[in-house]
């Protein structure tokens, strides 16, 4: 049970000197709690107290302030969660850490030769990483920030022996595809279609139908839309 009921009080009215003792406090549940509290307090101060608890000492509470920190759009911050993907001793950590780099460089205002070498060090993260799951995390980042070609990894990953990664890689392309506007080609649904063809796991094949339709329903929009342009051309004439 949390010592403090964060959903009680308004963010601008927060006492932030409790928040940034609770942020160490002893009980773990309390400081797990707090880090998915501050995922919706967009500030200063809520960064600072998850940068401080993404180096806690309890994996799921780094794991989750890394996850939270997604809202920032701060360049240091950037580098922070990019150097926790290098280093940090839990793939789950640097999955969760990646994943937020990317939406935090998604949304940098920056020239393109810096965004270009901060791309440059998330694909050397890429090839270094040995965990399934966070390279899929890290092909996640890649592909928000026009790295479409890294589709192709989530895609193969949908062939993993373990079903906990294949789910991940076909909820990713969900992701992508619902929250992104990023569309899947051809031959990454070629691959997608193999898989499934060899999938018994029934929830896992449920993923499969389901990002399989949804570029379905991509397509037939796509039609929709030269029909309407080709209307518009004839009446315009």
């Amino acid at each position: 049970m949390s010592k403090y009921n964060f959903y009680s009080t308004p963010a601008e009215k927060l006492d932030w000197q409790k928040i940034y003792k609770l942020s160490t406090d002893s009980d773990y549940e309390t400081r797990l709690e707090l880090t998915e509290f501050l995922a919706g307090v967009n500030n200063e101060h809520s960064e600072i107290v998850l940068l401080t608890l993404a180096c806690d000492e309890d994996r799921l509470v780094r794991a989750s302030a890394c996850d939270s920190l997604y809202f920032s759009s701060s360049a240091d911050i950037f580098m922070f969660l990019l150097n926790k993907t290098k280093t940090d001793s839990d793939f789950l950590v640097r999955g969760y850490a990646a994943m937020s780099a990317g939406d935090i460089l998604s949304k940098l205002d920056i020239d393109s030769i810096s965004k270009n070498e901060f791309i440059s060090q998330m694909k050397k993260v890429f090839l270094r990483e040995k965990s399934r799951w966070t390279k899929t995390s890290i092909a996640y980042a890649l592909c928000i920030n026009g790295q479409s070609e890294y589709l192709n990894y989530i895609a193969e990953a949908s062939a993993d022996k373990k079903a906990q990664y294949r789910m991940q890689a076909l909820n990713t392309l969900i992701d992508l595809t619902e929250n992104y506007n990023i569309r899947i080609p051809p031959d990454v649904i070629d691959i997608l279609t193999s898989n499934m063809d060899k999938e018994t796991n029934a929830v896992v094949l449920e993923k499969f139908e389901t990002v399989l339709n949804i570029k379905k329903n991509s397509l037939e929009k796509e039609y929709v839309d030269f029909l309407q342009r080709e209307k518009n051309l004839y009446e315009n004439g």
